[in-house]
């Protein structure tokens, strides 16, 4: 499928007759792409840190009568 960006009055150059604004350049759809994978990324290493915080700062208490039946 032919998807034009612009289309000049000359062969190479001149005018432009037409401008497609819905154009988004591949480069850019990359460097968005490999930005949200980073949020990701550290969005996951975040929750871990939190889980990880969170289970230490858990205390269960000894039981006194934990030895009885040993």
């Amino acid at each position: 499928m032919l998807n034009p960006i612009r289309i000049f009055r000359g062969s190479f150059g001149g005018q432009t007759l037409y401008v497609n604004e819905d154009f988004v350049n591949p480069n850019v759809e990359r460097a968005l792409k490999k930005k949200e994978e980073g949020e990701k990324y550290i969005r996951r290493k975040g929750a871990q840190r939190k889980r990880k915080k969170r289970d230490e700062e858990i205390v269960v208490p000894t039981d006194p009568l934990d030895d009885v039946f040993r």
